[in-house]
């Protein structure tokens, strides 16, 4: 018997991941989570964007006495989070999922993202309603790319079937971001500074988490509002060993600023007053052929981006 069904597969996706902005959470509270179904316009979210739903709905079990068995679940809450991963060619998102809350192009803004694919040849929308950023990370190995990904959290996340997701006229964008994907090299031949000194690095990580304050009330099965509070700033990197500066002041405490230039002439990523976590000696084992460097975590009070 033949298949009655096409299955899905990656090359179902239609458009590119996009976003649009719904609104700033401090001053235009009534626009957060709310779907613009008139005529929104969308932009790519960078080069070969994967973004994943995970939602999680919460229940309360029902059991009657005598009986070993549940007999019966109800709904009561949901919880809808999503993975943003991406190759960068601009900072945007960057800096939106980076930025201290601060108006414009900061996490004090949410989005909407929508993804479109055919499932069994029906094309079908997954909106991402009232998007924040929980976890912004930006990384890069020794030969690789520049990665962002961002881990929100999200007040809806559906699927549907309707003409243009329920929208009337979007502006969808209906390719990637167009540009080279950053990279290691692109920023230049200093492009790492720590307290003023360049440095060769072989790796480095950059992490910002930043916690809200979510209106919830018991009548609503999903998040009716959340705004920024709180962030933490932290991150990893490798540094080629050629002084005792990094060492001391590790085990000092010494607050430096650390600069990484992301793309020259274009961004500029300064990490303020960051305080080294430990000092680690280096290890000389005869066995290992790889260049000595100093592996060090770090955590400081803010980023910016420029």
């Amino acid at each position: 018997m033949g298949l009655s069904i096409t299955p899905s597969n990656s090359v179902d996706q239609v458009n590119p991941v996009q976003y649009h902005l719904e609104g700033n959470v401090k001053t235009a509270p009534a626009e957060y989570g709310v779907l613009d179904t008139a005529s929104p316009g969308f932009t790519a979210a960078g080069r070969n964007a994967l973004l994943e739903a995970v939602s999680t709905p919460r229940f309360e079990d029902t059991r009657k006495a005598g009986s070993p068995s549940r007999v019966l679940r109800t709904k009561t809450k949901e919880a809808h989070r999503a993975v943003l991963v991406t190759q960068i060619v601009n900072d945007t998102l960057l800096k939106w999922a980076m930025l201290a809350p601060n108006g414009s192009g900061t996490c004090e803004e949410s989005f909407t993202f929508l993804k479109s694919y055919y499932v069994n040849q029906t094309l079908t929308y997954e909106i991402f309603l009232g998007c924040l950023p929980e976890e912004g990370i930006i990384r890069v190995t020794n030969d690789g790319l520049l990665q962002l990904e961002i881990q929100m959290r999200c007040s809806d996340i559906y699927e549907t079937q309707a003409a243009n997701g329920g929208m009337t006229t979007p502006s969808l964008a209906t390719d990637e971001l167009s540009g080279t994907p950053w990279k290691a090299d692109d920023g230049g031949s200093n492009r790492l500074q720590i307290n003023s000194i360049n440095y060769y690095e072989m790796g480095f990580s950059v992490q910002v988490s930043t916690k809200y304050s979510v209106t919830n009330p018991s009548e609503n099965q999903k998040d009716l509002h959340a705004r920024p509070v709180v962030q933490d700033v932290r991150g990893s990197i490798d540094v080629v060993r050629s002084s005792l500066v990094i060492s001391n002041d590790s085990l000092a405490g010494t607050a430096r600023n650390i600069v990484i230039v992301l793309k020259a002439a274009t961004s500029t990523m300064t990490l303020a007053s960051c305080v080294f976590d430990d000092r680690r000696g280096p290890k000389h084992d005869p066995n290992d052929t790889t260049t000595l460097t100093e592996p060090k975590s770090f955590t400081g009070p803010t980023v910016a981006i420029a």
